[in-house]
């Protein structure tokens, strides 16, 4: 391999290097930024997100990864003394509302049909939000 080749194999992977570094940089500034503005809990970001849209009670704790999609009415509120579990995503703005009817496939604690609880796995049925 010749030296200029061998130059721009180097200047391609210093300009990766430098995006992966500025991309890590702003999200420990995004770190800082969430930990001094929410000194009353234990909660961290796990990604960087519009912390705006987000509220978090006294004393909860755990890694916060919350997804939006830009929607002005999107929000996420948890309150007091929650625990938030490893692995766990919260998705904001997906397009729908609390009114609206859902599909969903349930288990038996939730699942009514005819009024009565039913005691096995029925599939898929609507459910009001």
């Amino acid at each position: 391999m010749g030296f200029f080749k061998k130059l721009k194999v180097f200047w391609k992977c210093r300009k990766e290097i430098i995006l992966s570094l500025k991309i890590k940089v702003d999200f420990i500034a995004f770190q800082k930024n969430w930990r001094e503005k929410n000194c009353h809990n234990g909660t961290t970001a796990a990604n960087k997100f519009d912390s705006s849209k987000v509220i978090v009670g006294d004393s909860t704790y755990g890694r916060l990864r919350v997804l939006c999609w830009d929607n002005p009415k999107e929000r996420l509120v948890i309150g007091n003394y929650c625990s938030i579990a490893e692995d766990v995503s919260f998705l904001l703005g997906g397009g729908t509302s609390s009114g609206q009817d859902y599909n969903f496939s349930l288990y038996k604690s939730c699942v009514r049909r005819n009024g009565k609880r039913t005691n096995r796995f029925q599939g898929a049925y609507n459910c009001r939000g």
